[in-house]
């Protein structure tokens, strides 16, 4: 039992590092994968997004932080509409599909009626 302890303090002790650090996170670091995720439809919000990032340096750190704020926020945005989309898309496939389903079970009723 011995044992367990240090390893429990080791485990505790690193939880509290990555939630100490999570604010602390590059906001600008997700801006190559939404380039890839939102191509030519979200062209102009991720522009807006990267003109923020230029503007960090050289700032004061409440500036930074309210720009920061402001990048998460708009990469929510961003990433929530991708989202939509994807959902969109998948619930329009599913009507298709389901269309397609009514109208073999309508084709198999004629053929046993």
């Amino acid at each position: 039992m011995r044992f367990l302890l240090p390893i429990f303090i080791l485990l505790l002790g690193l939880a509290v590092g990555a939630f100490a650090g999570e604010g602390e996170e590059d906001p600008c670091a997700h801006l190559p994968e939404l380039k890839a995720e939102g191509g030519e439809r979200l062209a102009a919000e991720i522009e807006g997004v990267e003109a923020l990032c230029r503007s960090l340096p050289g700032r004061s750190p409440e500036a930074q932080a309210r720009i920061a704020e402001e990048i998460e926020a708009r990469i929510t945005l961003i990433r929530t509409r991708l989202e939509g989309e994807a959902l969109e898309e998948a619930l329009e496939k599913w009507q298709r599909e389901r269309e397609a389903l009514a109208r073999e079970v309508t084709r198999l009723e004629e053929e046993l009626a």
